[in-house]
């Protein structure tokens, strides 16, 4: 006696992808990412502004760039750090380096 299994019989309509289903499931996944990258362009983000001291980062290079050609750095702030400790390592480092 032989058994029927599931897909020993006809497929069902059901189960057929027909071309209309096509076409909606393709208009669907395009309408989502249209939006997606439409959301994604109209995102904007907060402009830093700089402190009301006038601290910006052009201020930070040129007074870093001063203080290289002179040959001293103890006048500028530094985090984590002194400007005299930072001027410190920088000559030992520029002795070390012109001892070579």
């Amino acid at each position: 006696m032989l058994r029927r299994r599931w897909q020993d019989g006809p497929m069902s309509r059901g189960l057929t992808s027909d071309r209309a289903s096509s076409v909606r499931l393709r208009s669907g996944c395009l309408l989502l990412i249209l939006a997606l990258a439409l959301a994604g362009c109209g995102i904007s983000l907060p402009k830093p502004n700089p402190n009301s001291n006038g601290d910006t980062p052009d201020r930070a290079a040129a007074a870093l760039a001063a203080g290289l050609s002179a040959k001293d750095l103890s006048p500028l702030p530094f985090v984590g750090s002194t400007g005299a400790a930072v001027n410190d390592h920088v000559q030992a480092t520029r002795e070390r380096a012109w001892v070579r």
